[in-house]
């Protein structure tokens, strides 16, 4: 079994920050305090989302788990490419710096673990077929 984070990509974390913090201030401001309690319900989420969004390695299975929204297998086997991309379509990853694996058929799954290298090495040694389509550095 190997557990890989996701990774928390600026260009998420900061506009998200600088939102919730600003609706914050001005809902206390104005003691709008429903509005207050909303927003850092809001916030909780949000934090919650960042802090529990992992993917694992268990066998031939990928778990993809994204907060309590989102719980999903993949059979490992059924992939058939990786490829980097900064796809902004709703994912379970936390950074626009984004793997997709694309699966047999027309699926395919967004993720941004930490350590790209090492989770898809860690595919690889399940299913060695796996096309990779790396960005050039």
């Amino acid at each position: 079994m190997s557990l890989y984070k996701s990774k928390a990509g600026p260009e998420l974390v900061i506009p998200v920050t600088i939102l919730m913090f600003a609706g914050l201030m001005l809902a206390s401001a104005n003691k709008n305090w429903p509005a207050v309690a909303v927003i850092f319900m809001a916030m909780l989420f949000v934090l919650h989302v960042f802090l529990t969004t992992y993917y694992e390695v268990q066998g031939n299975l990928l778990k993809v788990k994204c907060g309590f929204l989102i719980d999903k297998e993949v059979d490992i086997r059924q992939i058939v490419s990786i490829r980097e991309t900064y796809n902004p379509l709703s994912a379970p990853a936390t950074s626009l710096d984004r793997l997709e694996l694309k699966l047999t058929g027309k699926d395919s799954v967004l993720v941004s673990p930490k350590d790209k290298k090492g989770f898809i090495a860690n595919l690889l040694k399940v299913k060695p077929e796996i096309k990779v389509i790396l960005r050039k550095r």
